[in-house]
């Protein structure tokens, strides 16, 4: 065989081979490539992935769904998928490992008591592990929140907690009561405590506190007795009123400072005085007597009074002063006038003059103030102005005892007169003295 045959035939060969190797690659380039999808959930048990990890050709959408176990809930994606929501969708364009979060989820049951007391917000539900949730207990009219418990507690509102476990939470109120504390009178004392908002079932100790020159005598309302202090139980709404008295000396049955109406005198009692006042008609008198018959009177025969006389507005010529009742039905009055006179008379269905109008130099004459005082002692009558002795005269007193009573007269004649009272005063007179 020649040389060129020989080539020709190299030639050929080469040929054949480069056809055959071309179609080869042709045959692989047409051979889709494989990937493997690795898929695992976190925790172990909290869930599933579907599908499950397989290989795919290239270029394959997969779409991964994260199912929760009971008690659990789908939290996130990692590895080679990322975000919260699921299903999710990937394209296998490589090798993928991904792992579906999942979290525990505990459920908060929260329960008020009693039911009427108020409200808790949140007022439950299922939250994932580890969230904060701040509880707020509201309380009802006519309640306040007392405290926390199960898994909760203290007296503290609102309160936190972390849902790391079931929860179940009570909100505890208690019905709340009001106390009215006054005294009687006004200016006798003070209660301690004083009236306020108390809880139910609250025991209260109540401390009446006299002011100088009274003393306290006794409860009434929701409290009674003399005891001092007293114990109460706020079991509903409680009204107390503390009762106190003047304090007087020994022999001393009736005061009054005007301090306050408590003895319900029929005139006005204002800045620490009695004001009587009357309007007549021209051509009338009028005669005004107020009286006060201390209803323990004890049964000594000997009685002093005393009462200090301030005229506002009056003609000088008017009289007032003293009613004073020495035995029972035998009522007097011992009247002065601004001109500087006094007088006794015997009140009756018709008076009996027994000092008629005498002018003393011990009145202090005008509008302004002056003392009276009676004594009665055994069959006399001592009557006093500012201290001292006027006269004395021999009153006609039957054998019973008793009865003794304290007032005050006001006479007018035409125009107004506006008289003031202060500092009445009734005691036992000791025959001795």
């Amino acid at each position: 065989m020649n040389r060129k045959i020989i080539c020709l035939f190299r030639v050929g060969l080469l040929i054949l081979a480069v056809m055959i190797m071309s179609g080869c690659a042709e045959d692989v380039q047409h051979t889709p490539a494989a990937y493997t999808l690795s898929v695992s959930v976190s925790p172990s048990g909290a869930g599933s992935v579907s599908p499950l990890g397989n290989q795919y050709e290239e270029g394959t959408q997969v779409t991964l769904t994260a199912t929760p176990a009971s008690g659990y809930t789908f939290d996130h994606w990692s590895g080679d998928a990322t975000g919260k929501s699921s299903p999710v969708t990937i394209v296998m364009d490589s090798e993928k490992s991904i792992t579906a979060h999942f979290v525990a989820q505990y459920t908060l049951n929260a329960s008020v008591s009693p039911s009427s007391g108020g409200t808790v917000s949140p007022a439950g539900g299922t939250y994932d592990a580890g969230t904060e949730v701040t509880l707020n207990a509201s309380p009802a009219s006519g309640y306040a929140f007392d405290h926390w418990s199960g898994d909760a507690t203290g007296k503290s509102s609102p309160v936190t907690i972390v849902m790391d476990s079931e929860k179940s939470i009570t909100a505890h109120f208690v019905a709340q009561y009001t106390l009215n504390a006054s005294v009687s009178p006004s200016s006798g004392g003070a209660v301690s405590p004083d009236s306020g908002t108390y809880d139910d079932g609250a025991e209260l100790e109540l401390t009446a506190t006299p002011t100088s020159g009274y003393v306290f005598d006794y409860w009434s309302g929701d409290a009674a007795g003399a005891s001092n202090p007293v114990t109460i139980i706020m079991d509903s709404d409680k009204s107390i009123t503390a009762h106190f008295k003047a304090h007087v000396e020994d022999g001393m049955i009736f005061q009054d400072n005007f301090d306050d109406n408590r003895n319900n005198w029929g005139g006005t009692v204002k800045d620490g005085l009695l004001y009587i006042g009357e309007i007549s008609k021209e051509g009338y008198t009028v005669i005004t007597e107020k009286y006060k018959w201390p209803p323990a009177a004890p049964d000594y025969p000997d009685f002093g009074y005393e009462v200090e006389i301030i005229p506002i507005e009056a003609d000088v010529s008017w009289g007032k002063g003293l009613v004073f009742l020495c035995r029972e039905k035998l009522r007097y009055a011992f009247i002065i006038s601004g001109n500087g006179n006094y007088k006794l008379i015997e009140r009756g269905e018709e008076d009996r003059t027994i000092i008629d109008w005498t002018v003393s130099s011990h009145i202090k004459q005008g509008n302004v103030s002056n003392i009276l005082k009676v004594i009665c002692r055994d069959s006399i009558i001592e009557l006093y102005a500012n201290g001292h002795l006027l006269e004395s005269v021999s009153g006609e007193f039957p054998d019973d005892i008793g009865g003794n009573g304290i007032g005050l007269m006001v006479t007018a004649s035409g125009g107004s007169t506006l008289i003031a009272f202060d500092n009445m005063k009734m005691w036992v007179v000791n025959p001795n003295d």
